[in-house]
């Protein structure tokens, strides 16, 4: 499982969790802006919480695909 966050700074603007990797890294695509930071992290649902066991991936979106 993936938990995937979209910051601003130090905002939160949006985050999911996905099955897949590659769910992951379109959700990311899809909604960061210019300068957002995209961060993919590996983690486990336990009973109370959702544990983020390690980085995956984090990347600054450039505003390359922005239309």
């Amino acid at each position: 499982m993936y938990y995937v966050k979209i910051t601003q700074g130090e905002e939160v603007v949006a985050s999911t969790i996905s099955d897949m990797l590659s769910e992951a890294v379109s959700f990311g695509n899809q909604l960061s802006l210019k300068g957002n930071t995209v961060t993919v992290y590996e983690a486990v649902q336990s009973l109370c919480e959702l544990e983020l066991t390690h980085k995956v991936l984090s990347w600054t979106d450039d505003g390359a695909l922005d239309v």
